[in-house]
């Protein structure tokens, strides 16, 4: 996961909103919790976290959350192994931007450990910054609660099943036939950011979408594309040099044996890429290049971007 402190320039974190806020924890320290099974086949009551000491802590700090910031309300938090996702709402304007507050929280909980003896003077409980994705009106937010929710079941299939991201399988998207390779799961995050260029986007489109994308990859978020054109493929390297996530749109599919390149297996098999291969309606053609692969068409790249702009 990777953690920073990248606040996007189109955002005022002061003003009223709600956020997905997520804080990691430092590699030196304990875990916050452990996750476990119910024995129930179900994503919400099939898997429990239990606290570990410091995640009690950070439990008690969220629930005496608007007593300490009364213009903050935590809406729904899960507490997992090695970070924290919490639902922030902003209820009134703030007095300072939204870092303050969350150094503040952090400290708190420090304080607390430390007189606790749960960490020493030198530790850091958790890494430096946060991630943010802010709630637009385009999305619910029983999105939020229902992402926050299947947190440990998801880390419970990352890790007992990893052969769930290493296998093909049928789905229909938006009422496409498409096969589907790698991390399922990414289609349920409810911050994808669709990466489309067309020729037409003035200048001051592309600088505000390039913006979106630069949030998305420095915040958790994933981002769903072709990557086909010029103005795309730096987004790909990018999102891949900085450990983001990828919903990876192509032309083909694999056989029962076979393997995305190295790459890309690697992405699917940590859960960080999930590539999608739609059935093409019959009068798209699909000429055969040299590598037995067919070749990308512009009438395939229409069909494939028309269905990423649908997230």
């Amino acid at each position: 996961m990777s953690i920073g402190n990248w606040r996007a320039s189109f955002i005022d974190y002061r003003k009223p909103g709600i956020f997905l806020i997520t804080m990691a924890k430092n590699d030196c320290i304990p875990p916050f919790s452990s996750i476990l099974r119910t024995g129930r086949d179900d994503k919400y009551k099939g898997t429990n976290v239990k606290y570990d000491p410091i995640g009690y802590v950070i439990s008690e700090k969220i629930k005496n959350f608007s007593e300490l910031f009364p213009k903050l309300r935590i809406l729904q938090y899960i507490i997992m192994p090695d970070h924290i996702h919490f639902i922030l709402q902003i209820t009134e304007e703030l007095d300072k931007h939204l870092d303050a507050y969350m150094q503040e929280f952090k400290t708190k909980i420090f304080e607390t450990c430390l007189q606790a003896n749960l960490v020493s003077h030198s530790d850091f409980i958790f890494k430096y910054g946060y991630n943010d994705q802010f709630l637009i009106h385009s999305r619910k937010l029983n999105d939020l609660f229902v992402y926050i929710w299947e947190n440990p079941y998801r880390l419970w299939i990352r890790k007992t099943k990893p052969e769930y991201f290493t296998k093909a399988n049928e789905v229909s998207i938006f009422e496409v036939n498409c096969q589907l390779y790698g991390n399922l799961e990414l289609l349920k995050n409810p911050f994808i950011y669709p990466v489309v260029v067309h020729r037409r986007y003035t200048e001051e489109k592309k600088k505000s979408l390039r913006q979106q994308w630069e949030y998305a990859v420095n915040n958790d978020g994933v981002l769903v594309s072709a990557f086909i054109s010029k103005e795309e493929k730096p987004w790909f390297e990018l999102a891949c040099r900085k450990g983001g996530k990828i919903i990876l749109f192509q032309n083909y599919g694999y056989s029962e044996r076979e393997k995305p390149r190295k790459k890309l297996f690697d992405m699917c098999e940590q859960g960080k890429m999930l590539i999608i291969s739609p059935k093409f309606p019959d009068e798209i053609e699909l000429p055969i290049g040299k590598n037995g692969k067919p070749e990308l068409t512009k009438k395939q790249s229409r069909f494939m971007n028309e269905i990423i702009e649908n997230f």
